[in-house]
């Protein structure tokens, strides 16, 4: 009897064995801690006086995990061990032992040798796809030659095609810089399709979740925010690529775009984002945004034209309509023709317009560069904090504000014809 008990207790403790992976090591450097990041959830080892570490990390499927200190991606296996040698102050040196240590040294091998050539942007469509192909099958080759088990032939498969997949999918941007309606033909939207997003097993790269976010901006690139929110609902399956895309998506629209069409994207978000974390940074910058809405009062900025020092609330009693703007952001020079045309045809009248440059520059300079510019020119004092209280995330930025220091609109048009028909019917 005792012996069918021994045969239990022993059955039951290597079935508990082939639910974690076992980690150790040491790991030297400031950080008290070794943190391995598992499908975005993170495991903790504390390190003693010596830097050595070593715990279990539940696992369920082999899975590629990001490892703190030392900023690299490790591959853990349920049942297999990982020791983990990282010396910082010689080299750096990084090694591997174990059940896994094979597998974790090429994959270091692979971080240090991967290289996209950039010169490849320059070729031709069908040139171009065909040497990225060819990459890929060579990198795929060397790996299958390597013999270092199915699981993770198959992962690492993958993850070298979307690597270089991530690469190929600026091509469109860094082909014909100079051509801003540039658009590849049906073999770089072939290539694109062979890519399926439908799939989170590679969530915890970058380069995955670049390219998914890539290819959905290239496939939804005539569409509206409402719409290309729609087209991912409708088009991506996979409930954690989806939810990504849809949170990426609405974050970098209201970034750009203040609160236009929150009212329909935010509820889509809220019904399809299922993960805390990704809700809470859609939440958190249109609650920024809702604090710079029509009625509110404009957070005060301190400025300076010359050796003199102002407020914007120096400027109540009349309508302002102000442009903010980089030094080394020209976009809006492309507009100086409209914004002094702007100016003249409302001369006069209880409005004024004024500039905010957000760097600082000699007041020679700056009044030289402004001097073909209508209206009342400043440099923002502390643009960190005019950035945050604004939302300045993108230049040129327009806003409009009304006498008393409300805003009317944080997020303005551009110095357009619907800018002037805006301004005829303000009562100015």
């Amino acid at each position: 009897m005792k012996g069918i008990w021994l045969f239990v207790m022993l059955l039951l403790v290597a079935c508990g064995r082939d639910k974690v992976a076992q980690v150790s090591g040491r790991v030297d450097g400031e950080d008290s801690v070794v943190t391995f990041v598992v499908e975005s959830r993170p495991h903790v080892f504390k390190r003693d006086s010596k830097g050595y570490f070593g715990g279990e990390i539940p696992l369920e499927k082999s899975v590629y995990a990001f490892m703190r200190p030392g900023y690299c991606y490790v591959f853990l296996s349920p049942g297999e061990d990982l020791e983990i040698n990282l010396n910082s102050n010689v080299g750096p040196t990084l090694e591997y032992k174990g059940t896994l240590g094979a597998i974790n040294n090429y994959l270091r091998d692979q971080w240090r040798e991967q290289r996209f050539d950039f010169s490849l942007y320059a070729e031709e469509e069908e040139m171009f796809v065909r040497n990225v192909n060819n990459m890929i099958n060579r990198q795929v080759l060397l790996l299958e030659a390597k013999n270092l088990g199915k699981e993770f032939t198959r992962l690492e498969r993958e993850r070298i095609r979307y690597q270089y997949a991530e690469q190929a999918s600026y091509y469109p941007r860094f082909h014909c810089v100079d051509t801003a309606d540039y658009r590849p033909g049906p073999v770089f939207d072939d290539f694109m399709l062979s890519f399926p997003i439908n799939n989170d097993e590679l969530m915890e790269f970058q380069s995955f979740r670049s390219f998914v976010l890539n290819y959905i901006y290239y496939r939804g690139r005539n569409l509206d925010a409402r719409r290309l929110v729609n087209y991912i609902v409708q088009s991506v399956q996979n409930e954690k690529v989806r939810a990504y895309l849809l949170s990426e998506v609405a974050y970098r629209h209201f970034r750009e775009k203040g609160l236009e069409d929150a009212d329909y994207i935010l509820p889509v978000c809220r019904q399809m984002i299922k993960d805390s974390v990704q809700l809470a940074r859609v939440a958190r910058i249109v609650d920024k945004w809702r604090r710079l809405s029509a009625g509110v009062t404009a957070p005060d900025v301190a400025l300076q034209a010359g050796d003199k020092a102002f407020r914007l609330r120096d400027f109540k009693g009349s309508y302002l309509y102000i442009c903010v703007w980089n030094p080394w952001d020209s976009l809006w020079r492309q507009k100086e023709n409209e914004w002094n045309e702007l100016v003249a045809a409302n001369r006069g009248k209880n409005i004024r317009f004024l500039t905010f440059c957000m760097g600082r520059q000699e007041q020679a300079d700056f009044e030289a560069f402004m001097a073909d510019v209508e209206g009342e020119h400043f440099m923002v004092s502390d643009p960190l904090r005019f950035s945050q209280d604004y939302m300045i995330n993108i230049t040129p930025r327009y806003l409009l504000i009304d006498p008393t220091g409300k805003i009317i609109n944080a997020n303005e048009e551009t110095p357009s014809g619907s800018m002037k028909l805006l301004l005829k019917k303000i009562d100015l």
